[in-house]
């Protein structure tokens, strides 16, 4: 006849293992290895102590892996912190470092459109308009660099004779030359730009529509900046002929919400440049106007 003392089969030839021991052990791994923590560090810890009460009473095996699933229930919980502390100084690196790779992304592109705007004044004499013919069927100046940007049958295709949201141009607001998607807008691969050209009557875009070019460029072509990478909020289709309208007493309007410290601007010479967002107005504002006989520090 057995004598059932406590669920221990008194007769049996070997102590049966604690099972509340080895769940214990389970969790405390998965506590530290899985980075589950307190959802499986805390029962960890009970039940290892409830197992040692358990062997000490009834004799059941297992105490070694009570004790080590206690202890790495508690090594887990502790992690929380650590692994906070590790998160709060690795993730600004990482921020970081996507950023600079998404800034040398869009530094690419926008050397990319400069050099059609080169290559167009080179076939024409003169750059393309911000927004040429007459309204309200003016065409933007993307719209003309799309040949130079591997584009050329969108701009074919285009209907002159209609305006750029028309039901049959805004077809065309999907295809947008890869040189004019920002890294920075999500909206970009839906015909969504940030590179605009300044236009007011002292950049080297007048509002009026009129021919430049880089020889009338007084200030030089170095110190002229022709495209910038506008924020977010002020990024249009790219087909429609809207622009960054220059603001001669808030001149950085609109510039240095995309990346920690700098916008991006290219210059008529072809050169491409981070610039800091706290630049000083005034030097600003000369880079802007062509035309204006400032010295920009650095000639």
């Amino acid at each position: 006849m057995s004598d059932d003392i406590g669920g221990i089969d008194s007769h049996a030839g070997e102590r049966p293992l604690s099972g509340k021991a080895t769940a214990s052990l389970i969790f405390g791994l998965t506590s530290v290895f899985l980075c589950l923590n307190l959802f499986t560090g805390v029962p960890a810890i009970i039940l290892g102590i409830l197992a040692q009460g358990d062997i000490s009473k009834f004799g059941y095996r297992g105490a070694k892996a009570a004790t080590w699933g206690t202890i790495l229930g508690i090594v887990g919980i502790v992690m929380i912190p650590v692994l906070g502390i590790l998160a709060a100084m690795t993730l600004p690196a990482v921020a970081k470092v996507r950023a600079e790779a998404r800034s040398t992304i869009s530094l690419a592109n926008m050397r990319d459109v400069t050099m059609a705007f080169t290559m167009y004044e080179g076939q024409y004499g003169h750059f393309p308009p911000a927004a040429g013919g007459p309204a309200p069927n003016q065409v933007s100046w993307r719209l003309e660099l799309a040949p130079y940007l591997e584009m050329a049958a969108v701009r074919e295709a285009y209907r002159r004779n209609q305006p750029w949201d028309s039901d049959t141009n805004q077809e065309f607001v999907a295809m947008i030359p890869a040189s004019l998607q920002s890294p920075m807008n999500p909206e970009a691969a839906s015909g969504m730009t940030n590179y605009l050209v300044p236009v007011g009557e002292e950049t080297a875009f007048p509002p009026e529509g009129q021919f430049t070019s880089s020889a009338k460029f007084r200030d030089g072509v170095a110190n002229t900046i022709l495209l910038l990478e506008a924020d977010n909020e002020l990024a249009v289709p790219w087909t429609e002929p809207r622009d960054l309208d220059y603001d001669a007493q808030n001149p950085l309007n609109g510039l240095g919400r995309l990346y920690p410290g700098h916008f991006h601007a290219a210059f008529a010479d072809g050169r491409v440049e981070r610039m800091d967002d706290d630049v000083d107005a005034v030097q600003f504002r000369a880079m802007i106007t062509p035309h204006g006989g400032e010295v920009v520090p650095g000639d």
